[in-house]
């Protein structure tokens, strides 16, 4: 029992382990991925500025126009904030399940090792107390044996 009990527990922390790795690598591929997203969007957003500047430069002398082109590239940016946001916020929900997979299966592992762990104890105490009885116990003294005076004599040729 000794054996599984040190598998069980040398189980559960490999598992215990393998699930906080997991998360570290959830964790590690969402900031990726959120930060590749603010730089994309930061990108489409310097392009639309300079998209807006050359229309403000280049464009008629009309104030609507100009008025109509900084609305717009005004528009574009609160959509993209709340695409991101939206975005953001289902990805926190994945990650979310995510570490609390990885978090039961740890629990799982550590009841598993406690289990384990506590059968042994319970083992191991029965073996000391069996043992304990057993040095304990008394041995039975051993009778002597008494020879009758007569026959003591015909042992040794005497009558």
């Amino acid at each position: 029992m000794a054996g599984t009990t040190v598998n069980n527990v040398v189980d559960a922390a490999d598992e215990t382990c393998g699930a906080v790795l997991t998360v570290a690598g959830i964790t590690e591929q969402r900031a990726h991925a959120a930060a590749v997203r603010v730089l994309e969007e930061a990108r489409m957003g310097e392009q639309e500025l300079v998209d807006f500047t050359r229309t403000w430069l280049n464009g008629p002398p009309g104030t609507l126009e100009r008025l109509g082109a900084m609305i717009d590239l005004q528009a574009r940016g609160q959509r993209r904030v709340l695409e991101m946001g939206q975005a953001f916020f289902q990805g926190a929900a994945e990650y979310r399940r995510d570490v609390r997979e990885a978090m039961r299966r740890a629990v799982t592992a550590n009841r598993t090792a406690a289990r384990a762990s506590v059968e042994a104890a319970r083992e191991r105490v029965h073996l000391m107390r069996e043992r304990r009885l057993r040095t304990a116990m008394p041995t039975p003294p051993t009778k002597a044996i008494t020879v009758p005076v007569t026959a003591r004599a015909g042992i040794n040729g005497e009558h």
